[in-house]
């Protein structure tokens, strides 16, 4: 119960046993400017945009998809102030559907129990580095 979290140290616990089973791997990293570097391979590792392109090839989607919409609502989105590119990312994001990540997780996974803890995995990593920075 609430009680016995709280008061029985139990979710100090648990919390530290979450943290001890993280680690955290790093690469080096050659920095290019201030905010920007290219980070070393990691070997076996697909980038998201393979992932996607492979799947979307497969489809018969366009890989440009959501770009060929921002072009065909306005022509030169260089030229649209911050606020008119928001609006255009959004009708971009609005008539696709954006799920091709999900897609690709799901058939390359054997069985649901895969795919569940690959999920947990990217979402994991995406958490800790959003977090590291």
């Amino acid at each position: 119960t609430y009680q016995q979290i709280y008061s029985g140290g139990k979710l100090a616990s648990n919390v530290n046993q979450v943290f001890n089973s993280l680690r955290i791997q790093t690469y080096a990293v050659v920095p290019l400017s201030n905010n920007s570097g290219l980070i070393e391979w990691v070997p076996g590792s697909d980038t998201i945009h393979k992932l996607i392109k492979d799947y979307r090839d497969a489809n018969n989607i366009p890989l440009s998809v959501e770009y060929s919409l921002m072009k065909g609502m306005y022509g030169r989105c260089e030229e649209l102030s911050l606020l008119q590119k928001v609006e255009v990312l959004r009708y971009a994001l609005d008539n696709t559907s954006g799920d091709d990540l999900e897609r690709v997780m799901w058939l390359q996974s054997r069985n649901s129990e895969v795919w569940l803890r690959r999920r947990g995995n990217y979402s994991r990593s995406l958490a800790v580095m959003s977090v590291v920075g």
